[in-house]
């Protein structure tokens, strides 16, 4: 870990060097942005639960993804922000925001990127200082937080290199936000639009969870699936509008996304209340969603038979495969106003159907995510959780693909 350290440190003198001596230069290539926020999820994530906390992606629908740009030093920035919210913040989440700020006439795309946190927040003097190198709020806060006091100048640097200014709201107490707009070139390819048939459209979902603007985001990308949602914040309350609902056909919530950790009663103690209830239960899908992929969860889940995990931060195209696969049973058209372009490409042939396929992954996640792929796509699949169960398994069963 001191190595780590020392190399994180050397890396930041070299930037400012670069910075200063006007040679760093940002490259043009072609970049997926949710893949960036994938790598800051995988990459800070655990360290977020470690704490607690949370992080949310909370990105407008109508950002473009398909971009051209540095996408190293876009992660940079963001990993640099979203790693001192962790570091700050003892309590709540993460909120990390991409809005577009640009008309489809515009040759380049301009985004607004927000990092807000629910921690210790800055007074006056402190955000005057926030940027300067080799400086940070306080002599007391390095001490008990670590770090060179460089990453916030470079971050300011690099967002200047991209068109923008990095700018920070904050309170004592009150957490913090900053904010930039960077502008990118958009790729030469049709933007897809991730609809449901509209056999699917406008059926009822209910999203459940305690902190509201995870709930804000859930709804925000399901309505625009095409789903109506309504929410609830606790397992008590989603009990309640379940049992209201159960008489009447025409309100009846096709999936539930219940969140794992909440207060008085856990998603596990909710979905299992729902379960158990032959009314509430009948053609519902329950997806459990959580931040933290403790394999106690997974246990769970398994336990009670759900039908889905997600994990925050929340992908929306994750997202909209599990509704598909969940709602048809298949994966749904990715429509980009091309004709042909909703053709279901992982349709199998009849006679590939009820093929037995072997998984062989270690990461209970990862089992869930690829069994509902495989079985979505008519394969028969078992799971063998390591390379020796996997050629025990060879020896006493026949499989076609593994």
């Amino acid at each position: 870990k001191g190595a780590q350290n020392l190399l994180g440190i050397i890396d930041d003198v070299l930037d400012v060097s670069k910075i200063e001596a006007g040679k760093m230069e940002l490259e043009l290539s072609p970049f997926n942005l949710e893949q960036v926020l994938e790598q800051i999820s995988n990459l800070l994530g655990v360290r977020a639960g470690e704490k607690g906390l949370e992080i949310l992606f909370d990105v407008s629908p109508l950002t473009p993804t398909n971009l051209i740009g540095d996408a190293l030093r876009l992660n940079q920035i963001l990993v640099n922000l979203v790693g001192n919210a962790i570091k700050f913040t003892e309590r709540g989440s993460i909120v990390v925001g991409v809005q577009p700020q640009f008309k489809p006439t515009d040759e380049k795309a301009h985004l607004q990127f927000l990092v807000r946190d629910t921690g210790i927040g800055m007074t006056v003097e402190q955000i005057d200082e926030v940027f300067q190198a080799f400086n940070q709020a306080d002599t007391s806060t390095t001490r008990r937080y670590g770090g060179t006091g460089l990453g916030l100048n470079i971050s300011k640097q690099l967002v200047a290199l991209m068109g923008g200014e990095l700018r920070v709201e904050s309170e004592p107490g009150e957490g913090s936000q900053f904010s930039f707009c960077a502008a990118f070139q958009r790729q030469q390819v049709e933007p897809k639009v991730n609809v449901l048939p509209d056999a699917q459209q406008n059926k009822r979902v209910l999203v459940v969870d305690d902190n509201e603007i995870s709930r804000m985001i859930l709804r925000t990308h399901l309505e625009s699936f095409g789903l109506q949602v309504s929410t609830a914040a606790s397992g008590i309350e989603a009990l309640h509008e379940l049992r209201r609902v159960s008489g009447c056909k025409e309100k009846h919530y096709r999936m539930v996304f219940m969140d794992w950790q909440m207060p008085e009663m856990d998603g596990i103690e909710a979905s299992v209340h729902i379960k158990d209830d032959p009314q509430l239960t009948s053609n519902t899908t329950i997806v459990m969603v959580t931040a933290f992929a403790r394999e106690e969860v997974l246990r769970q889940t398994d336990q009670i038979g759900l039908e889905a995990i997600l994990t925050k931060p929340v992908n929306r195209s994750h997202l909209f495969d599990v509704v598909s696969k969940m709602m048809i049973g298949e994966r749904s058209a990715s429509v980009s106003g091309q004709a042909g372009d909703g053709e279901q490409s992982d349709r199998l042939p009849p006679r590939l159907r009820g093929t037995r396929v072997l998984l062989v992954e270690d990461n209970r996640i990862n089992q869930c995510v690829a069994r509902v792929l495989l079985e979505s796509m008519g394969l028969q699949v078992e799971i063998a959780n390591n390379g020796c169960e996997a050629v025990k398994a060879c020896e006493n069963g026949e499989y076609e693909v593994y």
